[in-house]
């Protein structure tokens, strides 16, 4: 039996649709009212209070926009990709734009993320890790 879980999600698929995230406020309510008998309601999907008990990680971007680092243009994803296939990486400039991104959620938010996950896959690449 499950007592409790984690719903991990990530940059990209909470703030791309209206729909993902209605069916999350709707998940999270049906949590809180079968944790709390006395109070049974019906979820109500224009309710944004469970925002407030999610953990906001960060959704590391290495291909896409503008460097913190340098403002210089990404490589976009299939260049960074092909770039890190190819070898031809700038490494140093990533673990720069890494911890300038680090640095800007820790100024936002008082912390550090408690997660980090990477816009298109970076974290996989193991360069990256």
């Amino acid at each position: 039996v499950i007592s409790s879980a984690t719903i991990l999600v990530n940059g990209s698929s909470f703030s791309s649709c209206v729909q993902k995230l209605k069916a999350l406020n709707i998940c999270f309510q049906l949590d809180t009212n079968n944790n709390n008998d006395n109070n049974q309601k019906k979820p109500d999907d224009n309710d944004t209070s469970f925002m407030a008990h999610i953990s906001i990680g960060l959704h590391l971007n290495l291909t896409e926009g503008l460097s913190l680092v340098d403002g210089s243009e990404m490589l976009g994803k299939q260049g960074f990709w092909q770039a890190a296939h190819e070898k031809r990486v700038n490494w140093e400039w990533a673990e720069r734009e890494i911890i300038a991104q680090l640095e800007c959620y820790q100024q936002h938010f008082g912390s550090f993320p408690l997660h980090v996950d990477g816009h298109n896959h970076v974290h996989i690449i193991p360069e990256c890790v």
